[in-house]
């Protein structure tokens, strides 16, 4: 049926149009990628995911970033004053959660995040003493 129509449509037509049948394609076929996260992890999942997602049985690097983002920004950020100001802005973030469920859902997601990095910096900050504690 459909050589007939393409044979139909090309008749007064220029141009031509051919049909052909990708079969290389089915055996070769991936399945698709899963990746389970909770309120905890989805952020630094959207984090892994920017740089690519994991294929099907790989080890996904999100287990790693829970830990290694925050610290490195605290090793880069390293104030006691403002990681714990960052810290508090998380959990009042925590705290009023529901508030920017959905009128601000990146804020939303991202409050998880905001805690561990404010406790990093504010940990590195008290490892390098840079300024005076609250």
């Amino acid at each position: 049926k459909i050589q007939a129509l393409l044979g139909e449509t090309n008749a007064d037509a220029q141009q031509q149009a051919i049909l052909c049948a990708d079969r290389g394609s089915l055996h070769r076929s991936v399945p698709p990628t899963y990746i389970r996260t909770n309120e905890y992890t989805e952020a630094f999942q959207d984090v892994i995911n920017t740089y690519g997602i994991p294929k099907y049985q790989e080890a996904n690097p999100a287990l790693l970033t829970l830990v290694t983002f925050p610290f490195i920004f605290g090793m880069m950020y390293g104030d006691v004053g403002h990681g714990s100001m960052l810290f508090l802005a998380g959990l009042f973030l925590c705290w009023k959660a529901e508030d920017f469920r959905y009128s601000a859902p990146a804020i939303f997601q991202a409050r998880f995040m905001v805690v561990s990095m404010g406790f990093f910096a504010t940990f590195a900050g008290f490892m390098y003493m840079t300024s005076s504690p609250l």
